[in-house]
Formats: C-alpha cells, sequence, structure tokens
C-alpha cells in the first residue's frame, strides 16, 4: 500500500517543527504529516496570543524620528539617553525576526521595556496557568552597559509579574527564553509579554542590535503541562490570534489489519523521540477503536510516565498492563502484543503481561493520538503494526532500536 493509504494527517491549519538541525520547516494544512529527518511529529491544539509574532508592519528607523515599531509593539520603557530603532524583519533558519536595536549613552540606569502585544489582548483570571517564549541572540554590536535580559509575563491591570524567564545576556548564537507561571493577583483581566533589558551604570555607551523571533502566548492547563517550543503564526500581512490545530493521524484505509489476520492478534512496534517528562498528562502512542470509547486497544504514555496498554471491549475494561520504569526525554522503543489468551507491553529490559481478554471490533487506527486519548506531542521515528510477535521477540526489537 502506498504511505497515502496507510496514513493521512488532518490538521486545519499550517504548522512548524524544528529538524535535526534546529532549522524550523513549515507544513501546510492537511496533506502529509510533520516528517523532518527525526521522525514525524504528531501534537495538540495550541493558541498564541501574541497577534504580530513576525514583527509586521513596522518603519525601519529611530523611534521617533521616523521609524515605528511593528502593528501591536511598542516601547513600554526607554533605556534613557538611548535612541531606540526598527531594524527590520525577515526570515533566518525557517523562523521569522525582528530586530531591535538600542544605541547611546546612558543618563540613568532605567531598564529598556519591549511590548510585544498591547495589555489587554490575552484575557485572564486568577488561577490560569499562562507560559510564553521567544528567541534571540545578539545580531550586531555588545552587550556592554546592559545587565540582563529577562522575558515576562506580566497581569492586567495590577502589573505583577506572573511569571519570569531566566536572566541571561544574548550572544551571537541562538537562544530562546521561557516564562510559565500562575496568575494570582486578585482582580487580575489580562497577561501580556515584555521583553526586560536591564542597563548597567549612568554613563556607560550601549550598542545592540537585538534578533527577536516569533515570540508566543498561551494558556496552559497546569504548570507541568508541554509548552511546544516551535513557533506558531498566523497568516502572512493578517496578524491576528493564531491556533495551531492539533495533528490527527490516521489510516484511510483499514483492510489491511483483517486481511492481515490481525483483527486475531497483533504486535505494535512503536519507537519515539521523547523531548520532555512530567507535564502529568496522559499521551496516546497509538491507538485501534471502533470510533467511540467503548471499544479500543491503546497504546499510552500515561500521566505518570510509565507506559502502559490498555484494552476496552463493549465498555468494559479487558486489561491494563504497565510498565514500572519510568519513560525519560530521551530515543526509546516500545513493544505491545494482544491476543485472546492474552498479552504485553515491553521496552526490552521490562516486560509485563495479562492473561486472557475479549478483544473488541476495531474499524480504525490513529498514531500518536486516539478519538479520545490524548495527543503525544512528540516525536514519532517508528510505528510498526504486525502478527503477533511473542514477548521476547518484542522485547528484543525494542532493545536494539
Amino acid at each position: 500500500m502506498s504511505l497515502a493509504a496507510c496514513v493521512t494527517n488532518t490538521r486545519d491549519s499550517a504548522a512548524w517543527m524544528s529538524d535535526d538541525a534546529g532549522g524550523a520547516q513549515s507544513f501546510a494544512a492537511n496533506g502529509l504529516a510533520r516528517i523532518a529527518g527525526i521522525g514525524v511529529d504528531v501534537e495538540g491544539e495550541f493558541t498564541n496570543k501574541i497577534r504580530n509574532p513576525r514583527g509586521e508592519g513596522g518603519t525601519v528607523g529611530t523611534i521617533g524620528s521616523g521609524g515605528a515599531m511593528p502593528v501591536n509593539w511598542s516601547i513600554a520603557l526607554a533605556m534613557s539617553g538611548c535612541a531606540t530603532s526598527f531594524a527590520g524583519s525577515g526570515v533566518e533558519n525557517g523562523q521569522p525576526y525582528t530586530d531591535i536595536r538600542i544605541a547611546g549613552t546612558l543618563s540613568g540606569a532605567s531598564p529598556f521595556i519591549l511590548a510585544m502585544e498591547v495589555q489587554n489582548n490575552a484575557a485572564a483570571v486568577p488561577g490560569q496557568v499562562w507560559g510564553a517564549d521567544v528567541g534571540v541572540r545578539l545580531l550586531s554590536g555588545t552587550t556592554t552597559g546592559l545587565a540582563s535580559f529577562i522575558l515576562r509575563i506580566i497581569d492586567t491591570p495590577t502589573f505583577n509579574t506572573v511569571a519570569a524567564s531566566s536572566s541571561i545576556l544574548p550572544t551571537s548564537a541562538y537562544a530562546q527564553f521561557f516564562a510559565k507561571g500562575n496568575v494570582v493577583a486578585a482582580g487580575a483581566t489580562a497577561v501580556h509579554p515584555r521583553l526586560y533589558i536591564n542597563s548597567l551604570n549612568n554613563g556607560a555607551v550601549i550598542d545592540a542590535t537585538i534578533r527577536i523571533y516569533a515570540p508566543k502566548l498561551m494558556q496552559l492547563a497546569a504548570m507541568a503541562s508541554y509548552m511546544p517550543a516551535y513557533p506558531i503564526l498566523p497568516v502572512i500581512g493578517a496578524p491576528a490570534d493564531s491556533t495551531r490545530s492539533a495533528d490527527t493521524l490516521s489510516c484511510t484505509d483499514f483492510s489491511w489489519f483483517a486481511q492481515a489476520g490481525l483483527d486475531s492478534g497483533a504486535s505494535e512496534l512503536v519507537a519515539i523521540r521523547l523531548s520532555h517528562n512530567g507535564d502529568q498528562a496522559s499521551r496516546c502512542l497509538f491507538e485501534y477503536s471502533d470510533g467511540t470509547t467503548e471499544n479500543y486497544i491503546r497504546g499510552v504514555i500515561n500521566a505518570a510516565d510509565h507506559v502502559e496498554l490498555s484494552i476496552k471491549t463493549d465498555g468494559v475494561l479487558q486489561a491494563t498492563a504497565v510498565l514500572t520504569s519510568s519513560i525519560s526525554a530521551a530515543k526509546q522503543a516500545f513493544g505491545f502484543g494482544w491476543s485472546a489468551v492474552g498479552g504485553y507491553v515491553t521496552n526490552g529490559s521490562e516486560t509485563v503481561s495479562f492473561g486472557p481478554v475479549t478483544l473488541p471490533a476495531l474499524t480504525q487506527k490513529k498514531i500518536g493520538n486516539g478519538f479520545s486519548a490524548p495527543t503525544l506531542n512528540d516525536v514519532v521515528r517508528q510505528v510498526q503494526a504486525c502478527a503477533l510477535l511473542t514477548d521476547a521477540q518484542a522485547a528484543s526489537w525494542a532493545a536494539s532500536v
């Protein structure tokens, strides 16, 4: 069968993916899955509340003397004695960027604060968790005279700091700054992202051009929740909140399953490249189902970071086999097997088995997500469906991949 017949991807928006070289590749809506040299990235839905992450609509020049900041961007506080310039925007290594220059002689010790979105675009209430990130590097000049560089999430209208990144002065190498925090101030109605560049002493000479890449601001389910590092962008020329829709990988033709006799017993071999753990959310590796929650065979990384296989038939849970060892952020592989007489899950060094079950009737397969199972939010390197292997055979495969 062709790849297109085996698996298709439904995603209602364009999306991005980082390759092994760190470059960002863009993929059109729907069509083939997001496959780069590291595998296929299967991720959920995320919305960026920074409407102009490309830095569009600015006028190159010194602010106040003909130059203008990009749409929805502004200088919340200028560095005393220094001029601020919008130095252009473009795309580098697949990521859009905006260049900001600060130059002059300090006449005080005030910070420079860059607002990348207005104060009321991201509505928020106490108890919510918000995250932000931005890529930066020193394009030209020097950080002499600068003390720190911090990404902050500020609430509105009390201007409390919801979260702040680590403080690192940018170099010529690309770096990404992350901030994640809980809205705690009573009466908070919104959050907004700010870049703080702190200065040193009065009289210091400043000349630094900072390249700012594709900033994001998004609401998260919890402090431990996964936050994607890739860009989430609106349509070019149309700044707006942008949603990166979920990937849904499924088989367009399921006839092979019964034709190969897999409906009476099968194995699933899955190799992944895991970039994060500890997010306290279940993540689906694969799922066979009838399109409901009543009948399925499902392999997941559960909320406790253990790999498990579960089988449900006509609403009755038949078996759950869970590995005791926790996953780690690394390349790893797992083997699953099932039939009416029992089955197993293995990672190559540990195998957990279960006894007789009643197998469900199945009509579809999904990879990296399920009919009602959360998305993997990571990279699948290999996935194989095959005739039932012994647990020793599956363990040997998992240990060798």
